[in-house]
This record gives C-alpha cells, sequence and structure tokens, in this order.
C-alpha cells in the first residue's frame, strides 16, 4: 500500500536524521554516564542503530506479507523506536532540565508514532484475516 511505503520511508528518514542528532550530541557518552555506566563506545553505537535500521526495513518490506506474525518488527519498531524512544528524550530533557541530544528529532515523534501505528493498524483492519 503506497501509505504504508510513504509511512516506512517518512520514519526512516526522520530515524536518520535522530541518529545524527545523537550522535553529534554524543549520546552514546552522555546517556550511560546518567545511570553510572561507562561511555558506549562510538562505533558500537553506529553498529546498533545500523542493525536496527536493516531490521526495520526488512519489517517494512515484510508488511506486505499476508502473516500476520511479521507485523510484530513494524508494530515493534513503531511502539518502542518511536513513540517510547520520543517519550524517553522528553522524560531526559525535563530530568536534566536542559537539551539532551535527540530531543529535537524525538518530538517529530511524538506525532509521527501515533499517526504511524493508526496507518499500520487501519491497513491490516481493512486487508481482514
Amino acid at each position: 500500500d503506497r501509505r504504508q511505503r510513504q509511512m516506512c520511508i517518512r520514519d526512516r528518514s526522520v530515524q536518520f536524521l535522530h541518529f545524527l542528532e545523537e550522535y553529534h550530541g554524543k549520546l552514546y557518552e552522555k546517556l550511560p554516564i546518567l545511570f553510572d555506566f561507562p561511555p558506549v563506545d562510538r562505533d558500537a553505537f553506529i553498529t546498533f542503530n545500523m542493525v536496527a535500521y536493516a531490521i526495520f526495513i526488512l519489517g517494512a518490506i515484510a508488511i506486505n506479507s499476508e502473516r500476520m506474525e511479521f507485523m510484530l518488527i513494524p508494530l515493534f519498531f513503531i511502539l518502542v523506536g518511536t513513540v517510547a524512544n520520543a517519550v524517553f528524550h522528553c522524560l531526559l530533557a525535563l530530568w536534566q532540565g536542559s537539551y539532551f541530544p535527540g530531543l529535537y528529532t524525538a518530538l517529530i515523534y511524538l506525532i509521527l508514532g501515533p499517526m504511524m501505528l493508526r496507518i499500520l493498524l487501519r491497513q491490516k483492519e481493512m486487508e481482514g484475516p
């Protein structure tokens, strides 16, 4: 479906910008320190994000499958990778009392995440069992 493809492209576009905001803000150093952990290695941070993006893209392809278990990948990324991530970034900024890396693009996800979830669920509902 065209709307689903647009949703996936829009999500990945924002996610790449979100990654850049986190990376340039050194989230991989700042976030662990807040919880008394050592900074995450920069290469490990990049690798984790790129693998996650690859899995999401495979999940986006699987949306067109008739097997409902393949829906778990996009649902997980919408609920955790967008909505929960956005809430977490906002809470971090409030806790710190200032900007925290990833906040600006996370605000986009507060709007985009529920929209994506609605599109995905409505499309699957229209397709039926």
